[in-house]
């Protein structure tokens, strides 16, 4: 039962390694476009960069390399959701706490890694 992975781990980690540049270059990004355009914009194209990733994930079965696109999608999608949700909280002092409590017990309750 000794499989020869090694293919399949070097498109592993060259996909891992793209959604990490990717998700650290959206993350310096979106704090300018917030400063700019608002949460609004930001929330709205956070959701368009994770329905495109999973869009193409549904692809992926045919055509293999849409995954080096995908992935890099949702990682974008994904931190660009979370900066957001972060700054929202500490714009409306009010809330803060509400909203800060409700994200911390989403991201450890509902951990995916």
């Amino acid at each position: 039962m000794d499989e020869d992975c090694s293919d399949r781990d070097r498109l592993f980690n060259n996909i891992y390694t793209i959604s990490n540049v990717t998700y650290a270059l959206t993350a310096l990004l979106l704090g300018v476009f917030i400063d700019k355009f608002g949460f609004i914009p930001a929330r709205i194209i956070s959701g368009c960069l994770i329905t495109a990733g999973f869009i193409l994930m549904v692809f992926t079965k045919d055509t293999p390399s849409l995954i080096y696109a995908a992935w890099p999608l949702m990682a974008a999608g994904g931190v660009s959701n979370h900066i957001v949700n972060a700054k929202m909280a500490l714009a409306i002092p009010t809330i803060k706490l509400s909203v800060l409590q409700g994200i911390s017990f989403f991201l450890g309750r509902y951990r995916i890694l």
